[in-house]
């Protein structure tokens, strides 16, 4: 596999990962006067943090379907059982 497409495969979960994270932490932050003030679950706010990043991790992974054969990513019904932890 070329780097280019193992790099855009490594690339988009990660960042998924690190703006759910900076997100999620950004809104317990922003939202601390509201959670203190108004009962409601403290995971309200992290959890919209990780639906709303959703959006660019759909979008990440339609450009990389997109770009990956273009980069040389061959994409296979056994890449996604090794995903699973199935297969051999």
């Amino acid at each position: 596999m070329p780097y280019a497409a193992f790099a855009l495969t490594a690339l988009i979960p990660w960042n998924y990962l690190a703006t759910t994270v900076s997100f999620g932490a950004n809104a317990l932050l922003s939202d601390a006067a509201l959670v203190r003030k108004i009962y409601f679950p403290r995971e309200v706010p992290v959890l919209a943090a990780a639906v709303a990043s959703c959006v660019d991790f759909g979008a990440g992974l339609v450009a990389f379907l997109m770009l990956g054969p273009l980069l040389g990513a061959h994409l296979s019904w056994t890449a996604f059982a090794g995903a699973r932890g199935g297969g051999d």
